[in-house]
Formats: C-alpha cells, sequence, structure tokens
C-alpha cells in the first residue's frame, strides 16, 4: 500500500494526514468497514466533558515511506498513470509498470514493507464534546485535532452536520478482530457527492464506535476529494476511554 504523509514528533512513526491512499486493491480506504448489527448507542460514546484521546494512525518503515515517496512523486507527474492506477480492478495486485517511478526491485521491497504496516498510537490530543440541545453533541478537538472542530452530531435527527455539509445516510458498522483498529461496533454517517463539471466528488464520513476488547471508545473522520488534479484523503483517528453506562 501507499500512504502520503507526514512525519509526527510526538509518536513513533508517520501519521497521515492529508493522504493519497493508495493500495494493491486500487484506492484503498484506510478504515475499511462492514454492515452490521451494532448494539453500540452513540450516545455511550459522545459523553460531554473534556477528553484525553489518543491519535491514530499508520505506523511504517521509514524506507517503506522513501519509497512511498517516489511512487506518489510519479503519480503527480503523469496523470495517464495516475488514472492506470485508479482505474486498476479491485482485488487485484497492482503490477509493476515502469511509470511508477521506482526500479523493479524498489518496487517489489515497498510491496514486502507494506506488509508490515501497523495502525496505532502516533500522539495525544484533547477532544471537548459539548451538548448544546438534548440529542445533540457538538465536537471541538484541539490544534492537534483540527478537523474535528464544527462538527455536530445530532441523534435526534439522526445526522452529523460538519464544515462540508451534512451527512444523513447512517449505517451500522460491526468490524471484525483483524481490521486495523481491532474488533469494534458503532454507527457510521456519510456525506457523497458525485463528481461533476463543476465539483469534484465528495465523501465525508463520521463513524462513532466501541472497540469491543478495550471497551474504549473510537471516533473516526474521514474527508475523500477527488478531481481532476488527484485525490485526496483527511483523516483523524482517536481513541479513548467513556465512562461506563446501562
Amino acid at each position: 500500500m501507499f500512504s502520503r504523509a507526514r512525519r509526527d514528533s510526538s509518536g513513533p512513526g508517520y501519521r497521515s494526514r492529508r493522504a493519497v491512499v493508495l493500495g494493491a486493491a486500487g484506492w484503498w480506504v484506510v478504515l475499511a468497514w462492514t454492515a452490521g448489527c451494532a448494539e453500540v448507542r452513540p450516545e455511550q460514546i459522545l459523553q460531554a466533558g473534556e477528553h484525553d484521546v489518543e491519535i491514530l494512525g499508520p505506523v511504517t518503515p521509514p524506507r517503506h515511506v522513501e519509497l512511498n515517496d517516489k511512487f506518489l512523486r510519479a503519480l503527480d507527474r503523469d496523470p495517464e498513470w495516475r488514472e492506470a492506477v485508479r482505474a486498476h480492478p479491485a482485488g487485484r495486485p497492482l503490477p509493476y509498470d515502469s511509470r511508477c517511478g521506482l526500479t523493479r526491485s524498489e518496487f517489489d521491497e515497498m510491496l514486502a514493507l507494506s506488509a508490515k504496516l501497523t495502525h496505532g498510537k502516533v500522539g495525544e490530543g484533547k477532544l471537548r464534546i459539548k451538548t448544546p440541545a438534548p440529542g445533540v453533541y457538538a465536537l471541538e478537538g484541539d490544534d492537534r485535532l483540527p478537523h474535528l472542530v464544527g462538527i455536530e452530531v445530532d441523534l435526534v435527527n439522526n445526522v452529523v452536520r460538519t464544515p462540508l455539509g451534512e451527512a444523513t445516510d447512517c449505517s451500522d458498522v460491526d468490524m471484525a478482530a483483524d481490521s486495523l483498529l481491532g474488533a469494534w461496533a458503532g454507527k457510521k454517517w456519510t456525506l457523497s457527492k458525485p463528481r461533476t463539471a463543476d465539483q469534484e466528488e465528495l465523501r465525508v464520513e463520521l463513524m462513532v464506535g466501541k472497540q469491543t476488547q478495550s471497551g474504549q471508545g473510537l471516533l473516526v473522520y474521514r474527508v475523500h476529494r477527488g478531481g481532476r488534479g488527484g485525490r485526496s484523503v483527511i483523516l483523524e483517528t482517536i481513541r479513548f476511554n467513556i465512562s461506563k453506562s446501562d
């Protein structure tokens, strides 16, 4: 897999904040999900107050980052190559191509290092949750969580309001133990706008849930943009303690 990332000096490895994320199956979602019958209620997770949170992200070997950056620079230089990668069939390994900016041995090395990628703590931050009205939860992240500002989860009307629009498509999340974040369940709200001649493709998702083993709360916010200049992803993933409730 390939991801544009930056070094986070407060934690091990690298944290992807505004990234182009690519995998052997094409444009790869960092945190995949499956529909299921989730028993976790968002109000159990979104408890009012200030929370100390762990910022989670991909932890990658430095050599993988080096090779990945070369690959991404090739994507930036060559629109035809970028489109070929985007059009690659899902579920099939991406074959070597001389346009990728790497030698064959470097390409094989990057694929081998991809298997060693992990997802863990890369920093710490604070999240404030306010309740301006019953059943409504306003999120405010600190300067380490700039994208978690101006988001409002309205459980009364089953909508999530973000600076980019309202996410009204709600579904269950029920993840298996082999997912990047382990077994967890919760809810996901989605805003999706197709690409047109006048606007870029936009997909906004907010997931709120709880890890099965640790009992900690999870919050995942993802913004995916796509246009003529390529694709980008903003990803915030945090984990925090929550009080037990019935």
